[in-house]
């Protein structure tokens, strides 16, 4: 019997471990932050810290946040500003780091005009903005788009200042 509860005991412990150590290095995904903590402290004080390494938050970068270009009435163009082209370039180093993420453009318009003209004008817009992704050497591969015309808006169609913020494309990263 005693045998017994130890045994049991063991596994139990063995069971504790196991679940605390899949939590925490594959759940959290934080067995190399610990890994890291735990050779900093290791090291010798002569140690200079361009030979530490690399912290995690360093190695993965988030992702740039999501972006909107706005375009005028009726354009399916546009003029990129210079933050639109460092946008751009964001979006390159990161999917250089990140293989396998993916863009998703979506074009929108406002409530102006015909569904069918909206659609199509959005439709156009998402695919000029992911040519000039492809132009800023972006996988077009790695790009998807949609057109959701004026049915997701950001602003009151009602007047000028919201109707020119619903004409846009936005830029997510998956």
């Amino acid at each position: 019997m005693k045998n017994n509860v130890i045994f049991i005991t063991a596994l139990l412990l063995l069971w504790i471990a196991g679940s605390s150590w899949y939590y925490v290095c594959k759940v959290r995904n934080d067995c190399q932050a610990a890994a890291l903590l735990t050779q900093e402290e290791t090291q010798p004080e002569s140690v200079t810290t361009d030979t530490l390494p690399t912290p995690l938050a360093e190695v993965q970068a988030s992702p740039p946040p999501d972006y909107s270009v706005e375009f005028e009435t009726g354009k399916s163009s546009c003029l990129l500003t210079d933050g639109d082209r460092s946008y751009l370039a964001q979006i390159k180093q990161y999917l250089s780091e990140n293989p396998g993420k993916r863009i998703v453009v979506t074009g929108h318009a406002d409530n102006t005009g015909s569904d069918e003209i909206n659609q199509k004008l959005s439709a156009q817009r998402a695919k000029y903005l992911r040519q000039q992704l492809v132009d800023a050497g972006i996988e077009n591969s790695s790009i998807q788009t949609a057109a959701k015309s004026y049915l997701e808006p950001v602003a009151d169609n009602s007047t000028p200042e919201g109707r020119a913020k619903n004409r846009r494309v936005e830029i997510k990263i998956n």
